[in-house]
């Protein structure tokens, strides 16, 4: 007799209030907002803890790729966005996903998440924002490709759209396929779901 197993069902991070250190950063309504869940409540991300906000601010002083991104960002009147929005829209690129690892644990921050918000997320760019793998890091090349073969694109146009040869192609497929533990494109786009970088 063969028995099914599924898999077990995740709790997301900051639901717990036996775990009040625990927060977990959400994507909040329209735009680049997040919202804090800790502790089984939400609120506003301008409502962190000063300590723990200067803890995501330092990480984002220190970021040289985010800062040139996101101070180059305007609102919807033209202007630049404020120092703690900027924090803020920092926290949704670094860790926007809902899961079940907290982004401060025990009031430490933790490493980015495996989030993009497409192929071309300019998160990739953030010297802080790293998507890994079973301790592989993808690289943002890597992150395209993995997009492209999502679309079922034929290697020719990934190719094309990379300006690089199919046998070049074929190296970086095969690079990526032994760092996600694949065997196929099939293999590649399911591990890419199974490690949240694609959605």
């Amino acid at each position: 007799m063969t028995s099914i197993t599924t898999p077990t069902a995740q709790i997301i991070a900051g639901i717990n209030p036996n775990l009040p250190a625990d927060i977990e950063f959400i994507p909040a309504g329209e735009g680049l907002k997040v919202s804090c869940l800790q502790g089984g409540r939400i609120y506003p991300f301008k409502e962190l803890e000063a300590p723990l906000f200067m803890m995501v601010a330092n990480k984002y002083n220190t970021d040289r790729g985010a800062k040139l991104f996101i101070k180059a960002l305007r609102n919807k009147q033209g202007k630049q966005y404020s120092f703690p929005e900027q924090v803020e829209i920092y926290t949704f690129y670094m860790w926007g996903a809902v899961d079940g690892k907290p982004d401060i644990k025990n009031g430490v921050l933790q490493p980015s998440e495996n989030f993009l918000t497409g192929g071309q997320c300019p998160s990739m760019d953030f010297d802080h924002k790293h998507i890994e793998v079973d301790g592989n890091i993808i690289n943002s090349k890597d992150v395209k490709i993995i997009f492209m073969a999502a679309k079922d694109l034929p290697n020719k146009a990934i190719a094309d759209e990379l300006n690089i040869s199919i046998r070049t192609l074929e190296y970086h497929l095969t690079r990526l396929y032994r760092k996600v533990g694949a065997f196929t494109r099939t293999g590649l786009v399911n591990a890419a779901y199974q490690h949240k970088i694609l959605a």
